[in-house]
C-alpha cells in the first residue's frame, strides 16, 4: 500500500505564567527562526514601565495601549513531514525545548495545544480524501470519546461531528456516508460535518475541516508558500514534548490510515470501538516502530475496558507511567535522543 505522506504543523498555546521573568536576558539572536516569537511579545514603543516585557493578545488596539494580561500566545512549529522514519519527532521536541524558554504551555477552556495536517507536497486534500477521513471520524467517534482527554469530552469546542450534529445524529452509519458522498464541493462537506461553523466562522466541532475551504491558513506563517487546506483534529490537552508526541502519533496516524484507506472496502469490518480503533491505524496506516510505541501508550488499558479515565491529571499519570515504562524497556530508541 503506497504511504500517503503528510505534513504536520504544531500550534503550542504559551501561557502568561511566568513569561516575563523567562524572557529576561534571552539573546533574540539565539533563537534563529524564532525571532519573530520575540518580536511579538516584546515592542520597544509599548514596553512596561521598568522595560520589561509585555504580551499583547491578538485582538491588541492601537486605541487600547494597556496590554492584556493573562492572554496565551499561539506559536505554531515549523512545518514538519509525517511518514515511517521521518525527523518529526525531533523536530516537535526540539519546539517544545525552545518554546519552554518563553512560558510555559497553556490550557483554558478556548484554547489548547492542535496540530495542523495536510498532503506532502504544498497539495490540497483531494474531495475524495476528505469523504474518506470525515467517514472514519463519524465512523470511530465513540471510541475516540473514550480515549480523549475528559475536559474535552462534551466541550462546546470539541463537540461531536456525529452526536451533536444535528444533520447527522439520528442518522445510521450507512445514511452519513451517503450525505457524506453527495457532497460536492469542500464547503458541502464542511456543512454537513460541522452545521453552522462556517457561518460562524469559527469551529465548535471536534474535528474542524473548514480551512479545506480556505485560501490560506493563518497558522502557517511563510508567504513563500503556497496556500494549502488543512485539517485540524480536537485540541490537545497537553503540557509536555513527550505527550505532545503520543497525540500526534494518534491523530496524524488516524488522518494517514483514513487517507489511504481503500474507499470500496467497508470500515464496517473493524469494530467502532477503541480495539477496532487501533486495528484500522495499524492495519490501513503506516506507523514506524516508534509510532507503535507511543500508540500503545494511548491505548494501554482500553483494549478490553471501553471506559476512559475521569480526569485530565489521571491520563497525564499513565501517559508519564508509560513513557517511563517504554524508556526502561527500550533506552536505546530514538525517541530519547
Amino acid at each position: 500500500m503506497p504511504v500517503t505522506e503528510l505534513q504536520i504543523l504544531v500550534a503550542v498555546e504559551l501561557g502568561y505564567e511566568g513569561l516575563h521573568e523567562s524572557l529576561k536576558g534571552i539573546d533574540p539572536s539565539d533563537t534563529g527562526a524564532y525571532t519573530w516569537v520575540l518580536e511579538k511579545l516584546y515592542n520597544h514603543e509599548r514596553t512596561s514601565e521598568d522595560g520589561q516585557w509585555v504580551e499583547f493578545s491578538d485582538d491588541y488596539h492601537e486605541d487600547d495601549p494597556t496590554p492584556l494580561q493573562g492572554c496565551c500566545l499561539e506559536v505554531p512549529s515549523p512545518t514538519l513531514d509525517f511518514y515511517p522514519n521521518s525527523e518529526w519527532i525531533e523536530g516537535i521536541k526540539d519546539h517544545w525545548k525552545l518554546l519552554l524558554k518563553f512560558g510555559i504551555a497553556h490550557i483554558n477552556h478556548n484554547c489548547a495545544t492542535h496540530v495542523h495536517i495536510w498532503p506532502k507536497g504544498k497539495k490540497d486534500w483531494s474531495l475524495d480524501q476528505l469523504k474518506q477521513i470525515a467517514k472514519a471520524v463519524i465512523y470511530f467517534e465513540k471510541a475516540f470519546e473514550v480515549i480523549s482527554a475528559p475536559s474535552r469530552r462534551n466541550h462546546d469546542h470539541t463537540r461531536h461531528n456525529k452526536a451533536s450534529n444535528p444533520e447527522l445524529k439520528d442518522l445510521e452509519f450507512a445514511e452519513c456516508c451517503e450525505r457524506i458522498r453527495k457532497c460536492t464541493n469542500n464547503l458541502e462537506l464542511i456543512s454537513t460535518m460541522q452545521p453552522g461553523d462556517s457561518k460562524a466562522k469559527a469551529p465548535t466541532y471536534a474535528w474542524n475541516f473548514m480551512n479545506t475551504d480556505r485560501c490560506f491558513d493563518e497558522d502557517i506563517d511563510d508567504p513563500e508558500d503556497e496556500p494549502v487546506g488543512t485539517i485540524v483534529p480536537p485540541r490537545l490537552c497537553v503540557k509536555t514534548a513527550g505527550h505532545c508526541l503520543i497525540w500526534v502519533q494518534l491523530v496524524v496516524s488516524f488522518v494517514q490510515a483514513a487517507a489511504q484507506y481503500d474507499p470500496e472496502a467497508s470500515l464496517e469490518k473493524y469494530e467502532p470501538n477503541v480495539a477496532g480503533l487501533l486495528m484500522f491505524i495499524c492495519k490501513s496506516g503506516s506507523p514506524d516502530e516508534n509510532g507503535k510505541d507511543l500508540l500503545d501508550i494511548v491505548f494501554h488499558g482500553h483494549l478490553d475496558n471501553e471506559q476512559g479515565v475521569d480526569t485530565d491529571s489521571e491520563m497525564e499519570k499513565v501517559f508519564d507511567e508509560r513513557l517511563k515504562e517504554l524508556r526502561r524497556l527500550k533506552p536505546q530508541s530514538s525517541l530519547w535522543a
